[in-house]
């Protein structure tokens, strides 16, 4: 099995899915999570894949968005 991992620019994904999508809107209203985007773009990855081909698995994913400090 091939292992992915992704490294994710968050504040740039976050900002374009709120401009595409919901520009209206509140930034807070346009959250991405990152490892869903990963599962995602590997599950499409490997539905694509040819035969004979491996497919991927996560292996880990870097960028992830920081959980505010009290």
């Amino acid at each position: 099995m091939l292992r992915a991992s992704f490294v994710i620019d968050y504040q740039n994904v976050h900002l374009t899915a709120r401009d595409v999508f919901d520009p209206d809107g509140e930034a807070h209203d346009s959250l991405v999570d990152p490892v869903r985007l990963a599962k995602r773009a590997l599950a499409e990855r490997n539905a694509r894949q040819r035969e004979g081909y491996p497919h991927a698995e996560l292996a880990g994913v870097s960028g992830l968005p920081r959980a505010p400090t009290r």
